[in-house]
């Protein structure tokens, strides 16, 4: 399950932590849309492709079918009163390491926290890794080697 009690996170956590255990399955090919929006660092681990100046934002983990079917599940959730939303203010980059006005960038992310109904959903559906993992493993696309720097 990847929300558990009163444990809150991102839908990047989610997407990302998604992407990593059907990697580590070993049972949805490489070439998988699964993965797009996502590249390998060098210890194999899944990370998000995020915008770089010059960089077309179709390939960033924002536009990936993992993340956009994610987010739009969320709406579901919330609307069914699944989930509860909590709205954070950041500053700065998760992932770089910023410099002057950039180091100022603001940006308002919301972290998901199950609801106790959703809980109660989401032990009834604990299978859902196995649903995932099976269509997903059926939808191949064309093999295309990315790579992405990766701050440290």
């Amino acid at each position: 399950m990847m929300l558990k009690g009163k444990q809150r996170k991102t839908l990047r956590q989610i997407a990302t932590q998604l992407v990593n255990q059907l990697a580590y399955r070993g049972e949805v090919s490489a070439d998988s849309d699964i993965f797009r929006g996502f590249a390998q660092d060098s210890s194999g681990y899944y990370r998000p492709i995020t915008k770089e100046p010059g960089m077309d934002r179709s390939v960033c983990y924002h536009a990936s079918p993992v993340y956009t079917s994610l987010r739009d599940g969320c709406a579901l959730l919330r609307e069914w009163d699944l989930i509860e939303l909590h709205h954070t203010e950041e500053f700065g980059s998760v992932d770089k390491n910023l410099v002057g006005s950039a180091s100022k960038l603001r940006r308002f992310v919301y972290q998901i926290e199950l609801r106790v109904k959703g809980e109660e959903v989401a032990e009834l559906w604990n299978d859902l890794d196995n649903f995932v993992s099976h269509k997903w493993s059926q939808r191949v696309r064309k093999s295309v080697k990315r790579s992405v720097a990766l701050a440290a």
